[in-house]
């Protein structure tokens, strides 16, 4: 596997994990919001703490790592097998 796509895969992949992180954040603040009294918070590892479970913590993070290596999988075949690009081409 050539160096260039390793690092590809890598970007995409942490790119989704952000991804997850935002959204992770807006669910939670959508749920701070929402919810009524005080919440009870959560530990993963006894670091930090997060009003939503622990389970959909995880399940957000996994999501994104998939999304993220999916993306770039799927792009690196767009841009780099099929060079499909946005640009006008260049007549002669």
């Amino acid at each position: 596997m050539q160096v260039k796509k390793i690092i590809y895969y890598i970007a995409a992949t942490f790119l989704g994990f952000l991804l997850s992180l935002l959204l992770h954040i807006a669910i939670e603040s959508i749920y701070l919001q929402l919810s009524s009294g005080v919440p009870h918070w959560h530990s993963l590892f006894g670091v930090g703490l997060d009003a939503l479970p622990i389970w959909l913590t995880c399940l957000l993070a996994t999501g994104g790592i998939l999304f993220g290596y999916w993306l770039g999988v799927v792009w690196w075949r767009i841009v780099y097998i099929e060079h499909r690009l946005w640009r006008k081409k260049k007549t002669q």
